[in-house]
């Protein structure tokens, strides 16, 4: 809600496995704070990394 009543907005998001310890996601959001953002996360036993671009 906001000043002006009810804003539409929507949220969709791709995931797919890249190989076997690393995910990508293409995110994309519609209505008055639209934004794309891609992100690769790599997880291992020993480590823990997480790429966001916006």
């Amino acid at each position: 809600f906001s000043s002006r009543g009810v804003r539409p907005s929507a949220t969709t998001m791709m995931a797919r496995h890249l190989d076997q310890n690393t995910m990508g996601y293409l995110q994309w959001r519609w209505g008055s704070q639209s934004a794309m953002t891609t992100s690769i996360v790599r997880d291992t036993k020993t480590s823990h990394f997480t790429l966001a671009l916006q």
